[in-house]
């Protein structure tokens, strides 16, 4: 949203000037950009796909789209995407840990007495429903 309504002031900067007066992170105002020209609401020149601090972005004032709204998509790169996977993978496992302690805690206040082999596989058959949970998550 910044990148448009920083040309609401002009319609001509140069990639540098617009990335300093963003204020934005060099890569993710890159991956920002991306879909601007994707629906060639702002054009750059040269049309190269390599961004250069002197290449020229300008508002494209013939653009015109047959819908009320606009959908911008947001371009990740592939570095921003391998972190992304990685801290939802590490906050899926923290969710299930808390799964697997409540089925253990339910199971055990229905019981009372267990031997330790068939409360892991009691809570393996109740969460199986959910997901696969591995032994070694259990104990």
């Amino acid at each position: 949203m910044v990148i448009a309504l920083a040309f609401n002031e002009k319609g001509q900067y140069s990639f540098k000037e617009l990335l300093q007066k963003t204020q934005i992170p060099e890569s993710d105002f890159k991956c920002n950009l991306i879909p601007f020209f994707g629906l060639k609401i702002i054009k750059k020149s040269p049309e190269t796909k390599e961004f250069n601090q002197e290449d020229v972005l300008s508002l494209n004032l013939a653009f015109k789209s047959q819908h009320f709204k606009i959908k911008i998509p947001v371009a990740h790169l592939k570095e921003n995407k391998k972190q992304y996977e990685a801290a939802t993978v590490e906050k899926v496992d923290e969710d299930r840990k808390h799964v697997i302690e409540a089925t253990v805690v339910k199971i055990m206040k229905t019981r009372r007495t267990l031997e330790h082999q068939k409360l892991i596989e009691e809570t393996i058959r109740i969460l199986s429903a959910k997901f696969q949970p591995q032994p070694m998550q259990i104990k």
